[in-house]
């Protein structure tokens, strides 16, 4: 049995309050197209921030930035969360669900993509061979998601999480957040530098109320 209902959950019941423990400002579940036409209704967009062109995809998990920020650009962090629910001892996402929304989010100008997989205490945690598909392993997903932002040099954080059942009486806190947080230091954005992709961050920072 699932230790929570979706990603939702976690987002809102884990994560959100470690991070404004931690004294930083956050935004869920951002829908950009939404927030774009905002902008548009309250005519707030330059004639070339009208025609910028991007799909607005994907939808926005989490985005956050320290509330002590001492600039006129704050360092801005976005997360993609999948949660690996214990479906009777497997899991049901493949081992790289999120890889392909994490790389989408450089194109936003955020500093640091974060992407943070959250496994169901109880699923199995030994290597898993290929001729035993049918089982997810915990080890396994979680190694070969490193494995491949290693070697290929891709500038996303990857971490993972154990979620602990009431049978174990787990509290959940997400203590080592922010040494997740803190990976991100030599990954930043290196789209950053790209006048099409600053004008884009602006564009996101307005629609975010990020000031």
């Amino acid at each position: 049995m699932s230790v929570y209902k979706d990603e939702h959950k976690i987002i809102s019941k884990l994560i959100i309050p470690e991070l404004k423990r931690r004294k930083f400002f956050v935004k869920r579940s951002i829908k950009i197209n939404q927030r774009i036409k905002k902008l548009v209704s309250e005519d707030v967009l330059s004639k070339d921030e009208l025609d910028m062109k991007h799909p607005g995809q994907p939808d926005i998990d989490l985005v956050f930035w320290n509330s002590n920020f001492r600039s006129s650009d704050p360092t801005i962090y976005a997360a993609e969360v999948k949660y690996f629910r214990n479906r009777k001892g497997k899991i049901n996402y493949s081992f790289y669900a999120g890889l392909d929304e994490a790389l989408a989010l450089l194109t936003f100008g955020f500093d640091f993509i974060c992407l943070w997989h959250f496994f169901d205490e109880g699923v199995e945690t030994s290597p898993t061979s290929f001729l035993d598909n049918k089982n997810g392993s915990i080890m396994t997903y979680s190694g070969l998601v490193q494995e491949i932002v290693d070697k290929l040099k891709i500038p996303i954080t990857y971490y993972y999480w154990m979620i602990a059942g009431p049978k174990s009486g787990g509290t959940n806190q997400l203590g080592d957040l922010i040494r997740a947080i803190a990976l991100t230091s030599n990954k930043r954005n290196p789209f950053r530098t790209l006048p099409i992709i600053e004008a884009r961050r602006n564009i996101i920072r307005k629609a975010l109320r990020i000031v």
